[in-house]
């Protein structure tokens, strides 16, 4: 599952299936949600409208769009290629959400791959 908000348009999406399914309808369940289906029916994601009027602002900003960096910029970051972290997308290894042609992920997520990587493995048991 992956949250993300945009305070620019005040919406919350929450996606339940990968953000790049294909989507075949929506569905408004009340003025403020709706929901968005898949193929055979299948709830891809939930949308809330006007997302501040019920939830913390200071909650929601967590989940910010804002907060997400192009898979170039966090290469500079990482001292990693940005090939390497598109593999690691696709490998899902690196959590990122795809905006328009761009690539994008957030430093927390980058942090999170990055300690991955550092820890040490454990000698198995003979």
């Amino acid at each position: 599952m992956l949250i993300t908000y945009d305070p620019e348009v005040d919406i919350l999406m929450i996606y339940l299936q990968d953000p790049e399914a294909e989507l075949e309808y929506a569905r408004e369940l009340s003025d403020q949600v709706v929901a968005h289906y898949g193929p055979g029916d299948k709830l891809l994601s939930i949308e809330v409208l006007n997302a501040s009027a019920s939830h913390p602002k200071e909650e929601l900003l967590r989940y910010s769009v804002d907060h997400l960096i192009p898979l170039s910029r966090a290469a500079q970051i990482a001292s990693l290629s940005h090939s390497t972290l598109r593999q690691l997308v696709f490998k899902k290894r690196l959590k990122a959400l795809k905006y328009g042609d761009i690539w994008m992920t957030s430093k927390e997520w980058l942090d999170e791959y990055l300690a991955s990587r550092r820890r040490v493995k454990e000698p198995a048991l003979s």
